[in-house]
């Protein structure tokens, strides 16, 4: 059975299993959900929200293309990036039919609403998990972006409570329901809290409620995002010191990730059929949360995740249009930022960037997912090798890294950072496409756990420091944050960059630009840049107490805080830097097509290669996909959080390995091909380390992210999980994705019957083309 690039393909016995399940009680015609729901759930997904999910389903069947459409047009590019490899040409480049819309001289048409002009750090976390989402919107974190996508495993329970976590947080209505939880949100208030500075608590809560400080349930609105904001309500008696507690008290601000466009949410059926994921999450966000966020001065705003060009974001921009009109709002009401986590994203990052330009606040880079798509697009399948010309045969003793088919392969993540070079292409070629339009360019995600040891800890924090301070130096606005504890070091350089920018801009309309030039390039070292930055700042007069005077203070401390960053070792690093900033200009020089995909020889060292390392991948990959097959999306393995993303590269990249009979270094020194029978040997060995001597760590894996149903994994998620995982890593092309294998277990009707369990699971076989089929001999090492 062919998976790839079809909408979640769902076994014909488990789509039978949910029609005969789905339930049209409640349900406007022709919609209808499996098992029905419950009485609370009814509560938000009225009959009302369900029409409107169920005409939006039906009109985006009408376009051209629609998401099957977009799906073929996936496979009609990775076929002629086959080809291209095959006839020796460059696998992918920037489209040629698209060469005015880079050459031309438009930017950035979106409204930028106030909330979203700091992006310093970006908390993230399953949608459904109430208490990781307070703890987001306590945190230190410029926004909470809860997820649909690769931390949340699509249970129906999981995804219609994540629904109801993501309306209850912008109400300012969630809690956190655990026993004896005592974490609350800080940023719903009652007149008594604000005892300390009015004479009438409330006479002063109902003004602040009148003005949209606060909402109707007490939540401090992002109202005091507009830079024209200033405080006033009756009984107030220490103004100052109130507008400072609702500043430090206000939630951050809430944006979703919705599924990846290939996702079906099989619970939920139109006219027989299972509505796209994507859709449903964006339908019911925009529909239940427009109205609440509108009257807290916010508005919906989306991330885009798994996207492979701009017919994809023009797909995007369509049902935004086509939403809004339904619902009667704003085209330009509804903001997305796009997440560049593709090969063939990369390519088209100015052209999404177009048909989004109403609608964009820019783009994200997604580390681990690139290096998945980077890998899963690039690598020649087992069964065209026989096509490739003799010099570059795949039986070649030599290997040489030059054949087209090996140009591409990666080693281990270990030896793939971001300062490699075609990823930092990547990243510069971002963040340069981004600020020459004017959007925003976002950086990657840290994916630490605290651990309570100070010393690993901390150097957790140095090494979140160096990055960070990398993609700001780049000229980004933020980064992500897996963990609300690491936020204050995600967005410490990028406020210091931040404040680097609005006072050179300040300080150069105030001396003149060359002027400021002149000093920072003035410096022998980044110290004397700073000391005469710092002496021009001393020769202006602003008034005292002005909006210019306390851009300036920022900046002074900025330059001193700026010393302390790596960035300040490398005086021309630092003052190319400082000069960039007056203007907020991307780095340079211009990054090309063939830069983002040239790996360098160095990745390709025989000892990049292992049989350890091979066994860390297989681990990583069981443990995520037997808990993904539970139910939980991100789990907490060797002191990291690891999602979707991780698992997927770590799964590619012995795919590709094996595809290209990749020689290992063993534990004993010697070297040998990556073979069938040497994968088998190392997922039997991992398989029963699992089973047996890491059965403790099964409650604790779960644990991070409390599940919905019992926090303990079983044997039937291992043996489902390596039975999948040998199928995808074994197949002669790459199937796209672990859930299209791994979906089917967690359709409710499967997970509730053993006996339809059992035939899904029997059925996997079905999707198997081994590449062991395609392979003439082995290599001897």
């Amino acid at each position: 059975m062919e998976s790839t690039f079809k909408l979640h393909p769902l076994p014909k016995v488990a789509l039978e299993a949910l029609q005969a399940a789905a339930s049209a009680d409640g349900c406007p015609e022709g919609l209808a959900i499996v098992g029905g729901l419950t009485e609370e759930q009814r509560t938000l997904l009225t009959p009302q929200i369900l029409t409107h999910v169920r005409d939006l389903v039906r009109t985006e069947r009408t376009f051209s293309p629609n998401l099957e459409g977009l799906m073929a047009l996936r496979r009609a590019r990775q076929e002629e990036i086959y080809t291209n490899i095959l006839n020796k040409k460059p696998a992918i480049s920037f489209p040629a039919a698209t060469q005015a819309i880079r050459d031309g001289d438009w930017k950035s048409e979106t409204d930028r609403p106030a909330n979203m002009s700091d992006r310093a750090c970006e908390n993230t976390h399953p949608s459904r998990a109430a208490n990781m989402a307070i703890h987001g919107l306590n945190s230190k974190a410029a926004s909470d972006f809860m997820d649909n996508e690769d931390s949340q495993a699509p249970l129906k329970a999981n995804v219609l409570a994540g629904y109801r976590t993501i309306y209850e947080a912008v109400c300012g209505t969630i809690k956190d329901d655990r026993p004896n939880s005592k974490t609350v949100l800080k940023g719903r208030l009652s007149p008594n809290d604000l005892s300390p500075f009015s004479s009438d608590v409330n006479v002063t809560f109902s003004a602040l409620q009148a003005k949209g400080v606060l909402n109707e349930h007490g939540r401090i609105t992002d109202l005091l995002c507009e830079p024209s904001w200033t405080l006033s309500a009756e009984g107030v008696t220490d103004a100052k010191s109130l507008e400072a507690f609702l500043r430090e008290r206000r939630p951050a601000t809430i944006q979703v990730r919705v599924r990846g466009l290939h996702m079906l949410e099989g619970h939920v059926l139109v006219d027989g059929t299972p509505v796209s994921a994507p859709l449903l999450d964006f339908a019911v966000f925009v529909a239940t949360c427009h109205g609440p966020l509108k009257a807290m001065s916010a508005q919906p705003t989306l991330y885009l995740p798994k996207m492979e060009g701009r017919f994809e974001t023009e797909w995007w921009s369509k049902v935004f249009a086509a939403y809004a009109k339904q619902l009667g709002i704003p085209a330009k009401a509804i903001r997305s930022t796009t997440m560049i986590e593709t090969i063939t994203a990369s390519m088209e990052k100015e052209e999404m960037n177009y048909t989004l330009r109403e609608h964009s606040l820019g783009q994200n880079k997604g580390r681990y997912d690139y290096l998945f798509n980077f890998v899963k697009r690039l690598t020649l399948p087992k069964s065209l090798h026989a096509n490739l010309p003799p010099s570059s045969s795949p039986n070649n003793a030599e290997l040489l890294p030059s054949a087209p088919h090996r140009r591409f392969l990666l080693p281990d993540n270990a030896h793939t950072g971001m300062g490699v070079s075609f990823l930092e292409a990547y990243s510069n070629h971002t963040s340069q496409v981004n600020l020459n339009r004017g959007f925003d360019s976002v950086g990657g995600m840290v994916t630490n756990i605290p651990t309570g040891d100070a010393s690993i800890d901390g150097k957790a924090h140095a090494k979140i420091r160096v990055d960070k301070t990398n993609e700001a130096w780049k000229g980004d606005a933020g980064g992500w944050s897996g963990h609300p504890a690491f936020s204050p070091y995600v967005r410490e350089p990028f406020d210091v960059v931040r404040a680097l920018h609005r006072g050179l801009a300040l300080l150069a309309q105030l001396v003149g630009e060359d002027k400021l030039r002149g000093a920072i390039k003035e410096g022998k070292d980044a110290a004397g840049s700073q000391k005469a930055v710092a002496a021009l700042l001393d020769s202006v007069n602003v008034a005292s107490g002005s909006k210019e005077a306390a851009t300036l203070a920022a900046l002074s401390g900025a330059l001193e805080k700026s010393l302390s960053l790596h960035v300040a070792s490398n005086v021309r690093q630092y003052q190319e830097g400082l000069a960039r900033f007056i203007n907020m200009d991307p780095p340079s020089p211009p990054v090309n097509d063939h830069e983002l995909i040239a790996v360098p020889a160095d990745q390709h060292t025989p000892d990049k290669f292992t049989y350890a390392g091979l066994k860390q991948y297989l681990r990583l990959a069981l443990f995520y996909t037997a808990s993904f097959i539970h139910g939980t999306g991100c789990i907490a393995l060797d002191g990291v959080f690891e999602d979707l993303a991780t698992a997927e590269k770590a799964r590619v990249n012995v795919w590709q390995w094996l595809t290209l009979d990749q020689p290992l270094l063993l534990p004993s020194g010697k070297s040998s091909p990556l073979t069938f029978t040497l994968l088998s040997q190392a997922m039997d060995e991992v398989y029963s380390t699992a089973l047996n001597e890491e059965r403790g760590m099964w409650s604790k894996v779960c644990k991070s992210v409390p599940p919905l149903q019992p926090d303990t994994l079983a044997d039937k998620h291992f043996r489902v999980a390596k039975t999948i995982l040998m199928i995808l890593m074994t197949n002669n092309r790459c199937i796209e994705f672990i859930p299209d294998l791994a979906y089917p277990f967690l359709l409710d009707p499967v997970r509730e019957d053993e006996a339809l369990w059992a035939k899904v699971e029997e059925g996997l076989k079905e999707y198997a083309d081994p590449m062991t089929k395609y392979v003439v001999k082995e290599l001897k090492a």
